[in-house]
């Protein structure tokens, strides 16, 4: 039962350490995510990013190109993390002829 589980102390939670600054994160980025969900309409598109984010050349182009091709792969698409972290990130082919074949 999850109201069971969220009683229960834990330093690492969903793959990461529960650090107060940790805590603080996944607050605000709850609080992102609802104010998006409260004031978007339909079709609209919400870039989020970090303070620090740093953007290479064409970034624009090339997040303009992910959406068309999301859009071919499900119209009803609804979040697409854009970003690339050695450690951390999981990759999924959206282009090419993979693309048909990664869930």
């Amino acid at each position: 039962d999850g109201r069971n589980e969220a009683l229960v102390s834990r330093k690492f939670v969903l793959g990461r350490w529960l650090t107060p600054g940790g805590v603080g994160l996944w607050l605000t980025w709850h609080s992102v995510l609802r104010r998006i969900e409260a004031q978007a309409h339909p079709h609209q598109c919400y870039l989020v990013v970090e303070d620090d984010a740093e953007y290479a050349d064409g970034f624009q182009a090339s997040v303009q190109e992910v959406m068309g091709a999301l859009d071919v792969r499900d119209r009803n698409w609804n979040a697409c993390i854009v970003g690339y972290i050695r450690s951390k990130t999981r990759m999924k082919p959206l282009f090419g002829d993979k693309a048909s074949d990664a869930s």
